[in-house]
Parts: structure tokens; sequence; C-alpha cells
């Protein structure tokens, strides 16, 4: 049985990642004028590495709690 905790984790991750996906696309097509583009390629390397440093960090701690819990 899957923890609810560590399904919802899943869930948030998979979204991240649909939406880096899709700030890439934005970026690379550069037909949308958004924030993205204004701000420049390293900078949103920068932010997606740093929040998937802390889903990293996440991901792991709910593991460790549900390993405990069984």
């Amino acid at each position: 049985m899957i923890s609810p905790v560590v399904l919802l984790t899943v869930t948030m991750f998979m979204l991240w990642l649909i939406g880096a996906m899709i700030a890439l696309i934005m970026l690379e097509s550069k037909a949308v004028r958004n924030p993205f583009v204004l701000m420049g390629w390293p900078t949103i390397q920068m932010m997606l590495i740093k929040s998937l440093g802390s889903w990293i960090t996440v991901f792991a701690l709910v593991i460790e709690e549900w390993n405990r819990t069984e």
C-alpha cells in the first residue's frame, strides 16, 4: 500500500517536471512574451536546479518517514 504522502510528493514532482518542460518550450520558441524570456536562460536554470534540490530533499524525508512507520 502506497502512503498518501508519498503519492502526493510524486504528484507534485510530476507537476514540477511538467512546469519545467513548459517553461523550456516557451523559452525555446520565444513566441510568448513572459517573465521567463525576460529573465534569461541561466536564471531559469538556477531556479529549476534549486527547486529540484528541494524536491529531492522533501522526497528523501518522506521516504525515510515512510520506512520508519512500516
